[in-house]
């Protein structure tokens, strides 16, 4: 057993954690093309590359539940398509979590914010939160290399914080 799971997105996190709850992968890819249907190959192509270099047996992914833009939502739907679909092809069991129930499962309040659910998953596994948080910086001015504010992305705790539910919905 393994659980692989992907925060989708333009910029998706991924994590895999193996049979025992150890978190063995995590990382983040960038989705290019300029094109929707662009985008949506490149992300199979990659999400097919996961699958197959850590053949999980389920496949955790948040259900889409913010109502944004029209093109933002259409994207993220077709990303979240995408993963349902590979995942029916490869005989992977998909578990569709609630953001709600994820804040709740993780931090023990289901409407905890993102910084909240990255310090759990930074205590949980043990790792500096600058491994999982990825920070945007100034790239010049006399603000050259601070971290810019309101520009975190969170990908990376919130895939883990999504394996992280299902491991322990499938082991009570």
């Amino acid at each position: 057993m393994g659980i692989l799971s992907v925060d989708h997105g333009e910029t998706s996190g991924f994590a895999f954690i193996d049979e025992d709850g150890k978190l063995k992968s995590r990382g983040l890819f960038y989705v290019k093309g300029d094109t929707v249907g662009e985008k949506l190959i490149d992300f199979h192509t990659t999400i097919s590359g996961l699958v197959e270099t850590y053949e999980p047996t389920h496949l955790a992914i948040e259900t889409p539940s913010h109502d944004r833009n029209g093109k933002t939502r259409l994207i993220l739907t077709g990303y979240y398509c995408q993963l349902l679909i590979t995942a029916s092809f490869n005989n992977i069991e998909t578990f569709p979590v609630h953001p709600t129930s994820l804040k709740k499962e993780i931090t023990g309040y289901g409407k905890s914010d993102k910084e909240d659910v990255a310090g759990a998953i930074s205590s949980i596994y043990n790792i500096p939160i600058e491994e999982i948080v990825k920070y945007d910086r100034y790239k010049t001015g006399k603000y050259k290399g601070d971290i810019r504010p309101k520009t975190a992305m969170y990908d990376i705790s919130d895939a883990i914080a999504l394996a992280t539910f299902v491991y322990r919905r499938l082991n009570k």
